[in-house]
């Protein structure tokens, strides 16, 4: 097989309950163009895939969050995904880091200025399946 990256977008929100700013939740959709893509994985490809993923976040102090996805695309594939992830910022002293009062902070544009934008870093494969050409010539040649 050949493969590529496939051709698609994705669309992403982000939102957070601002009387409860260590809550917050994650809408996502994909699509994918192509007819054989590996959206889930590479055992089962597809035409044109998409998939939509619902996500809740909990951010107990500005060092932690963490946060569970549900993933689901066409042809009934679905995942969940269970994630930890830690912020350590230079320009902020550990006891602001370890301070859930602080998290509020997180949630404001000028809080998140220094954040790399989200994007889904799995690369998507479109395959193609080779063309293998083949010549028979026969054994007495007269």
């Amino acid at each position: 097989y050949d493969e590529r990256p496939a051709n698609g977008f994705d669309i992403r929100f982000n939102g957070y309950l601002p009387s409860y700013p260590a809550l917050g939740a994650r809408l996502m959709y994909e699509q994918y163009y192509g007819d054989n893509v590996a959206l889930f994985n590479s055992d089962k490809l597809q035409s044109n895939p998409g998939s939509a993923t619902v996500g809740v976040n909990y951010t107990p102090i500005p060092l932690v969050t963490m946060g569970i996805d549900y993933r689901h695309g066409t042809g009934n594939e679905n995942d969940l995904l269970y994630s930890m992830q830690f912020r350590y910022q230079f320009d902020k002293p550990w006891s602001q880091q370890i301070e859930p009062q602080y998290v509020n902070e997180l949630r404001t544009l000028s809080g998140s200025r220094y954040d790399l934008v989200q994007r889904n870093n799995n690369i998507i494969l479109e395959y193609k399946k080779q063309d293998i050409l083949s010549l028979n010539i026969p054994h007495d040649i007269n």
